[in-house]
């Protein structure tokens, strides 16, 4: 699977769990999305950004100073950030988060100051696999996506199916054919004559992928 460029935002903020796959630190099913994303941003010239909650919890998880990257910027959680999650994200709407995710406050409260600096940099998207992110995000103009969800669609032909038909068999000739029928000569039986004007081209391997289930990333084993 690759990344559509097109489909990329100018900017992003990522969380702690994309960015711990992006640097190699957790291998999981997750792994080669987050790192496609993160690539493909930094390739096509897209600012990325963390924020600064993220870098403890990564230096929480790994024991050490995260690497500084090419394309990826850090946001301050300073006092405007603190301001946006005071008034934009109160206690209350964290219960309501609680009840809404299983989660616990602790854990709520770290994600809410990640979208709280998401907000203070003013970035349309939140690439996130956590699943309180769109609980939190609701109401704040900030949108919340996966890193699958920037793949590039696939289409696909079965094999051998001939062009403008979607379902026919392949009717291929058939090479030094002796019947002595002529209207069988060099065809496969059942054939009309119409289809000596069809081409064929080969199958397209893959398959359309169904959409990307969200599957949260609930342990605090990331940070």
């Amino acid at each position: 699977m690759i990344i559509d460029p097109k489909l990329l935002p100018h900017s992003a903020l990522v969380d702690t769990g994309v960015l711990i796959r992006f640097l190699g630190e957790k291998q999981d099913a997750n792994a080669a999305a987050c790192k496609a994303f993160c690539d493909a941003m930094i390739d096509e010239g897209r600012k990325l950004w963390v924020a600064a909650p993220t870098v403890a919890e990564v230096i929480r998880h790994k024991g050490s100073a995260t690497p500084r990257v090419r394309g990826i910027a850090v946001v301050a959680f300073d006092d405007r950030a603190a301001e946006l999650l005071g008034a934009r994200m109160p206690m209350a709407k964290m219960h309501e988060a609680k009840t809404l995710t299983g989660l616990s406050l602790s854990y709520l409260k770290y994600d809410a100051m990640i979208v709280a600096c998401a907000i203070r940099i003013g970035v349309p998207v939140v690439v996130s696999l956590d699943g309180d992110h769109p609980v939190l995000a609701k109401d704040m103009s900030l949108t919340v996506r996966k890193p699958s969800d920037y793949y590039a669609a696939q289409m696909t032909l079965a094999i051998g199916t001939p062009l403008g038909s979607a379902s026919a068999p392949i009717r291929a000739p058939i090479a030094n054919d002796t019947s002595s029928d002529p209207k069988k000569a060099g065809t496969v039986e059942g054939r009309n004559d119409g289809d000596a004007a069809m081409t064929t081209k080969p199958g397209i391997v893959g398959t359309i992928p169904p959409p990307a289930l969200a599957i949260p990333d609930t342990s605090r084993s990331d940070a």
